[in-house]
């Protein structure tokens, strides 16, 4: 190959996205804290090489991307999914993206080759900028032609259940199983525990409150895990560089 220096993505004429670090600004996260007795299901969601810790907790968790500096002026994206607290075998603790729902492709593809994230294209909708928050997911046409809601939170940011500070805090550093199918039959994949690596975090915003969360059934299944107590809400923008990830032992 001559002329310019590989990218590492393909093709190199027309990447889907650039390789990070991703410089991201007044990111938005809304985080609704939730128990579940469920533990079977819970645990279902969680991939080989962790373990779900503590007793249930999981959070429904809606992010608005409004500005990536390396992916040009005109590219945002609005993303969800399900995270659970989870350790490692050698008992470091952190946690992991179940499932996750996004409305552009950088966001699905870049998430899935890179760090592993469990991404799908998705109709997701979010208003997390004012005290009022909202957001729902539901799968696209071709994945539910009835287009039914997988979930939905809606949230007061009003200060109520400062506790969930502490829990938006325990779920510390990301952990995610990347898996990449092999290309040929009868060969094997690529199968690797990737830490998710942010830097360089300025948070602008932080505040807690009241929150619902509705699990409706669907093909996802995100119902098993009901019926759930909700704890309370998490709201934070922030400014942060995402960058490759790292090996896990």
């Amino acid at each position: 190959m001559t002329g310019a220096m590989p990218t590492g993505v393909n093709p190199e004429r027309s990447p889907a996205y650039r390789l990070p670090p991703w410089t991201h600004h007044r990111a938005t996260t809304l985080q609704a804290f939730c128990r579940t007795d469920r533990f079977d299901a819970l645990d279902s969601w969680v991939p080989p090489g962790m373990r779900r810790r503590g007793d249930g907790i999981f959070a429904v968790v809606f992010m608005a991307l409004p500005s990536i500096d390396e992916l040009g002026p005109q590219y945002r994206s609005i993303e969800s999914g399900i995270v659970v607290p989870v350790e490692l075998a050698n008992g470091r603790s952190g946690s992991t993206w179940a499932v996750m729902f996004v409305d552009n492709d950088i966001a699905q593809v870049a998430g899935r080759e890179l760090w592993g994230h469990p991404k799908k294209l998705a109709d997701v909708q979010a208003d997390l900028d004012g005290p009022v928050c909202s957001g729902e997911v539901r799968h696209l046409p071709y994945r539910d032609p009835a287009g039914a809601p997988l979930y939905r939170v809606e949230a007061s940011i009003d200060g109520s259940h400062p506790e969930v500070a502490d829990l938006a805090a325990d779920l510390g550093a990301r952990f995610q199983r990347r898996v990449l199918p092999a290309a040929f039959e009868g060969a094997g994949g690529s199968d690797d525990l990737v830490r998710v690596i942010v830097s360089d975090a300025v948070v602008h915003s932080e505040g807690t409150g009241s929150v619902t969360v509705t699990l409706h059934p669907g093909i996802e299944g995100l119902d098993g895990l009901a019926p759930i107590q909700v704890l309370g809400a998490h709201h934070r923008v922030a400014d942060f560089v995402l960058r490759q990830g790292k090996p896990l032992p």
